[in-house]
């Protein structure tokens, strides 16, 4: 049996190439790659440091999930999963691991951007689509919010 165990992101991971095969997540708007060394650095941040975690199966890189808590609030930034591991509940098991951190932080609202190929996955979790916009270099897109108790 596999097992899939996550942890901080470390300096040591940024060698390893993580894609999901979907641009709006692997690519900032500007077309440069979003690469792990980036999360790493959003963690480092003084102005708005970010949370980042990565998901290992057999110390591959198989997730990544990055977020802000401001406050009560939490502000989901990116929550993927590798090429060829998507689909079989990898993405579920981080959202459990963020839901944890939440219970156990007081979190009363998340906050997401998501991309319409995802929005059906988001409102299965308990998200709602509080406006959706078309993103100019995305396309259609949504600002999702999940309330927490």
């Amino acid at each position: 049996m596999i097992t899939v165990h996550i942890r901080e992101i470390c300096k040591a991971d940024c060698v390893q190439e993580f894609k999901t095969g979907l641009k709006y997540f692997d690519y900032t708007s500007e077309g440069t790659p979003f690469g792990l060394d980036t999360y790493l650095k959003m963690t480092q941040s003084k102005e708005e440091p970010y949370y980042s975690y990565v998901a290992l199966e057999n110390e591959e890189i198989i997730g990544v999930l990055c977020f802000r808590k401001v406050k009560e609030a939490l502000y989901l930034r990116r929550i993927g999963i590798k090429e060829g591991h998507q689909t079989i509940g990898n993405g579920y098991y981080l959202h459990k691991f963020l839901m944890d951190f939440v219970e156990k932080e007081k979190v009363k609202v998340i906050f997401a951007e998501a991309h319409f190929g995802v929005f059906r996955w988001f409102e299965d979790l308990g998200y709602q689509k509080i406006r959706e916009y078309n993103d100019a270099n995305w396309g259609k897109s949504a600002y999702m919010l999940l309330l927490i108790g």
